[in-house]
């Protein structure tokens, strides 16, 4: 599932990979994060960011009103 994933990623251009084969034993695909991936791991964080905030908040507000029952 994992790189049914990377492989779209790559489609899409936010990770880019090449065949490593260094080393005893079979090669493996290597992948590395683009600019675009940056761009986008980082509006990504921010949204995650936002609704951590707002889950916070909601919990800080529950416990607040179910503190004296």
């Amino acid at each position: 599932m994992v790189y049914r994933h990377l492989r779209q990623m790559e489609d899409e251009g936010l990770v880019s990979s090449q065949w490593e084969a260094e080393g005893s034993g079979p090669a493996r695909r290597v992948y590395a994060i683009t600019a675009d991936g940056r761009e986008m791991l980082e509006a990504w964080v921010d949204y995650m960011a936002r609704q951590a905030k707002t889950l916070e908040s909601f919990v800080r507000r529950y416990r607040e009103q179910t503190a004296g029952s």
